[in-house]
C-alpha cells in the first residue's frame, strides 16, 4: 500500500526506516506502533492486525494503538524526490505527489476542458483524438432527438386529455 520504489529518483538514498516491512514500499500515510515505535503504512498495519496481533518486526504482542509519525521524520519523508508515475517527466517531493498526480496531464483519470472551446471534458488520451466539430455535431444531434421526443410526448398528452368520455 506504500509508494512503489521504482518511481523514486535515488532509491539507494532512501533510509531503511522509511520502508514499510509489510509491503516493502516507501511509507504511505505512515503511523507508528505505540509500544515498539516501528513505522508502517497505516493501511498495511491495519490489515496486518486483522490476522496477527504481533508487530511484524519484533513480534511483540501489540494492541493497535497507532501514533502519528513525529513531525521531523514526516518532513524528511515528504522531501524525498519522486518521479510522476504517469510518465510526464515531472519530479516532485513525495509530500506533493498526490497533488501533482491528481492534475497530471498524463493521468488517465484527469479530465480537462477542451482547448478548442467546444466545452468537452476529456482525459489526456481522448484529447489527442478529439474533434470539436464532431463533438458539437453529436451533442446537438442528441439534443434535437430529445426535443423531438418531448414534442411527440406533449402532442400525445394533449390528444389524450382532449378525449373526454361522458
Amino acid at each position: 500500500m506504500g509508494y512503489d520504489m521504482d518511481f523514486f529518483v535515488n532509491k539507494e538514498a532512501i533510509s531503511e526506516e522509511f520502508i514499510c516491512s509489510i509491503c516493502l514500499c516507501v511509507l504511505q500515510n505512515p503511523v507508528m506502533i505505540d509500544k515498539c515505535q516501528h513505522l508502517f503504512c497505516k493501511g498495511c498495519i491495519s490489515d496486518w492486525h486483522k490476522t496477527s496481533k504481533t508487530c511484524p518486526i519484533d513480534r511483540q504482542v501489540i494492541k493497535l494503538k497507532l501514533k502519528p509519525v513525529p513531525r521531523p521524520l514526516l518532513n524528511i519523508l515528504n522531501d524525498i524526490p519522486r518521479r510522476c508515475r504517469f510518465g510526464c517527466g515531472s519530479t516532485t517531493k513525495l509530500g506533493a505527489t498526490a497533488e501533482h498526480e491528481a492534475a497530471c496531464i498524463k493521468n488517465p483519470d484527469f479530465v480537462n476542458e477542451c482547448a478548442g472551446s467546444c466545452g468537452a471534458k476529456l482525459n489526456h488520451a481522448d484529447m489527442q483524438v478529439h474533434n470539436c466539430v464532431e463533438y458539437l455535431k453529436q451533442t446537438y444531434q442528441t439534443e434535437i432527438t430529445q426535443l423531438k421526443v418531448e414534442v411527440v410526448d406533449r402532442k400525445s398528452t394533449r390528444l389524450n386529455s382532449s378525449h373526454i368520455t361522458i
